[in-house]
């Protein structure tokens, strides 16, 4: 599938070639902060797969590649997610978190529990 993306956020893609094609697959952490960013995936699936597989992502390399978009709400979500999972790379985003709360999950009714440290109103199931 493809998709149209900033060219700030053309990173984290290797080619690859598929018979006589040459095509940039992305690499499986870039695709989950795509996923996002793009909105192809909610949050709530997102941290579904992060937590099923956070052995087998880098977490070094989710967190270089969000400081790289930019992105303060994307900063706000994973950072999140990550330290629910345990992860100590997750500090690095704390410097991206501003005042306003936002929802974790947009596609999902707004929650009343705040977690005032990320700036995110907590409103995926199976929370840590």
């Amino acid at each position: 599938v493809f998709e149209k993306i900033r060219p700030s956020w053309f990173f984290g893609f290797s080619k690859i070639r598929i018979r006589d094609f040459e095509i940039f697959m992305a690499e499986p952490e870039k695709a989950l902060i795509d996923a996002v960013l793009l909105k192809k995936i909610s949050t709530s699936e997102i941290f579904y797969i992060l937590k099923e597989n956070i052995k087998d992502i880098s977490s070094k390399k989710i967190v270089g590649y969000i400081l790289k978009t930019q992105n303060n709400s994307l900063a706000k979500r994973f950072g999140w997610m990550l330290e629910s999972l345990g992860c100590n790379y997750a500090k690095k985003l704390e410097k991206q978190v501003y005042k306003t709360m936002i929802p974790l999950d947009p596609t999902r009714p707004i929650s009343r529990f705040k977690d005032k440290k990320w700036g995110v109103l907590v409103n995926i199931g199976d929370v840590p």
